[in-house]
C-alpha cells in the first residue's frame, strides 16, 4: 500500500470534498471506508509537501484538514486542470478529455482551465486512514 493525502472539509463533523460544492459532485468520506469517485477521479497528493502547497493556495482555510489514504484504481490525470468549476457539465468534458486539445475547447473553457499541482494523482476509490493536519486552531492573544 502506497500512502498518499487527502485534503477534506470538516463541515460539521462530516467530512466531505475540501473545494467541490457542487450537491451532485461533492463526496462524503468516513475513516475507514472507501469512497468511489462520482465522475473521473478523486485528488490525491503523493507528499505532505504537495498537500500543503494546495493548503497555502486555499490560505489554511479553518475548516480543511489533511488525512493519509489509501488508494484504488490511478485514473490518468486530464491534461489541464480546472481552476473554476462553473458547472457540473465542466467536470464531464474535463475528465472525458475535451479539454486536451485546446481545438476542441467550448463554453470559453480557457478561463477556467490551469495546472495541476505538483505531486496531484487522481483515483477511482480512496479509504481515508489517519488525519495528520488538524484545522487550524485560533491563537489566543
Amino acid at each position: 500500500m502506497r500512502i498518499n493525502y487527502k485534503v477534506v472539509r470538516n463541515d460539521n463533523g462530516r467530512l466531505v470534498s475540501a473545494v467541490i460544492d457542487i450537491p451532485k459532485l461533492c463526496l462524503e468520506y468516513e475513516p475507514g471506508k472507501w469512497v468511489r469517485s462520482k465522475i473521473g477521479g478523486i485528488l490525491v497528493f503523493t507528499t505532505q509537501k504537495a498537500t500543503m502547497e494546495l493548503l497555502n493556495h486555499l490560505k489554511f482555510d479553518s475548516y480543511l484538514e489533511v488525512w493519509s489514504c489509501d488508494t484504488k484504481y490511478l485514473v490518468k490525470l486530464p491534461k489541464y486542470a480546472l481552476g473554476l468549476i462553473p458547472d457540473i457539465s465542466y467536470v464531464k468534458a474535463l475528465w472525458n478529455g475535451k479539454f486536451d486539445d485546446p481545438e476542441q475547447w467550448e463554453y470559453g473553457a480557457w478561463n477556467y482551465l490551469g495546472y495541476w499541482s505538483s505531486g496531484t494523482k487522481a483515483y477511482r476509490q480512496v479509504k481515508l486512514l489517519k488525519k495528520v493536519f488538524p484545522p487550524k486552531t485560533t491563537l489566543r492573544g
